[in-house]
């Protein structure tokens, strides 16, 4: 979900809207005017830096304030059917991707005040390589992770995980090394990145990891033999890196997720929420599911 070589127009391009909807009153209107039932919404964090951590706590308030705190349990009722979202207002979780340490120092502490749980998705290899390699580890291998004071360029360690995951957040795999999958993975590749990743996290753990989050935003990384290989592997939810709403029936293989940033205004963060910035991502999702042959939404 990393916004490489375009990032500077989609950002730019992103604050302005995201301004002008806020002065103009288009973001109060939408919000009022939304469906604000029926629905869990993921957003999905990076890092999550101290520097940022009185912005961060200021979007977890307003999440706190907007939406119900879900848990994984309520999603899996909803996505499955069987428990359908029937709260007066739209379900969030709150998510992390790559597994940094900021995550633990910096957003556990937030998760705790504001009553969420959460959910982490750990890139399994990042977590054992030797703490002094880990930032140039990070670097080649695209991580996002906190820029400033101790916490830069490290992950957290495998007794912080099992803690999260004590205390009833998710864990999911994100790959074995942040890995985007591409034509040339080798059947070796695909191996470590869907199987032994799991096997890791479960040995590690001691918990079934039954949940695969795709690294990567881009359309080409979902790859039809990939998919079958993540489902053969045992993974019976997939988060994906598609924004929306996640609605009754809505496919376990393909869960929507939004993704925001820890430096973001309220303002960003609001426009990012919207039904306008949804709609943005269904041709994009439309693309996916032709290519992997499902549907995003099941007829039970």
């Amino acid at each position: 979900m990393i916004l490489r070589r375009y990032e500077p127009a989609v950002i730019l391009a992103q604050k302005a809207l995201s301004s002008f909807f806020w002065l103009s009153g288009l973001t109060a209107v939408s919000e009022i005017l939304r469906d604000n039932s029926s629905a869990i919404r993921i957003v999905t964090y990076h890092r999550t830096d101290q520097i940022y951590v009185n912005n961060l706590e200021t979007h977890f308030r307003f999440f706190a304030e907007h939406y119900i705190p879900a848990t994984w349990n309520d999603l899996i009722g909803q996505v499955s059917g069987v428990s359908p979202w029937t709260q007066k207002k739209t379900g969030i979780i709150i998510a992390f991707d790559d597994g940094g340490l900021s995550n633990f120092t910096v957003a556990r502490p937030l998760l705790r005040r504001y009553g969420f749980t959460g959910i982490f998705l750990i890139p399994t290899g990042w977590i054992d390589v030797p703490q002094e390699k880990q930032q140039a580890y990070a670097a080649a291998h695209g991580i996002t992770v906190s820029d400033h004071g101790r916490d830069a360029g490290l992950a957290m360690s495998w007794s912080q995980i099992r803690q999260l995951a004590e205390e009833g957040d998710k864990i999911v795999s994100h790959t074995y090394s942040h890995h985007r999958f591409s034509h040339s993975d080798t059947p070796e590749i695909l191996f470590q990145e869907i199987l032994k990743s799991k096997e890791i996290l479960e040995n590690r753990l001691a918990i079934p990891i039954d949940t695969f989050g795709w690294v990567g935003g881009e359309t080409d990384v979902y790859r039809p033999a990939v998919f079958q290989m993540i489902q053969n592997a045992g993974y019976r939810y997939i988060l994906s890196t598609i924004l929306g709403l996640n609605k009754p029936n809505t496919n376990p293989l393909l869960i929507r997720r939004t993704a925001l940033s820890d430096n973001w205004s309220l303002a960003q963060v609001r426009f990012w929420l919207l039904p306008v910035s949804d709609r943005r991502y269904r041709y994009k999702e439309k693309l996916i599911c032709d290519r992997l042959g499902i549907s995003p939404v099941l007829e039970r």
